[in-house]
């Protein structure tokens, strides 16, 4: 059952849903960045003071990512999602855990994934043709 953490910032009390027991004062990570490749996303953010680790959500939708996370126990700041449908949204966001206490969940952040474009293969063999002629 998802815990909730009120507002701390002196306005009329909010509640944020979140997973597992929650600190108020475990900061979540902010500035997550979602990088699109072939077939992955990659994530990067911002150390969150005080998380020992990351917990990774996603989704399909805005706001859709699942209470479930995809990764746990993540120890750096990164993360390669691959596996994905080129052509298809994923949206993120990003928990810091430390001691067994979750954070909120991180700003959302999204990517397509996509191969190269088609020009760019051209574009590489021809580089690579005229390249060789001129040595």
């Amino acid at each position: 059952m998802p815990g909730f953490v009120p507002s701390t910032d002196g306005a009329p009390t909010d509640f944020f849903p979140t997973d597992g027991p929650v600190s108020p004062s475990l900061a979540p990570p902010v500035s997550l960045v979602a990088s699109s490749g072939n077939h992955a996303v990659g994530l990067t953010w911002p150390a969150a003071s005080g998380a020992a680790t990351y917990n990774v959500y996603r989704g399909t939708t805005t706001g859709g990512e699942s209470g479930t996370p995809i990764a746990t126990g993540v120890t750096v700041t990164v993360y390669s999602d691959t596996g994905l449908t080129n052509g298809t949204e994923y949206f993120y966001k990003v928990a810091s855990v430390s001691g067994g206490t979750t954070s909120a969940k991180s700003p959302e952040a999204s990517a397509t994934p996509r191969s190269r474009p088609h020009w760019f293969h051209g574009l590489s063999y021809r580089h690579h043709r005229r390249h060789r002629r001129t040595r």
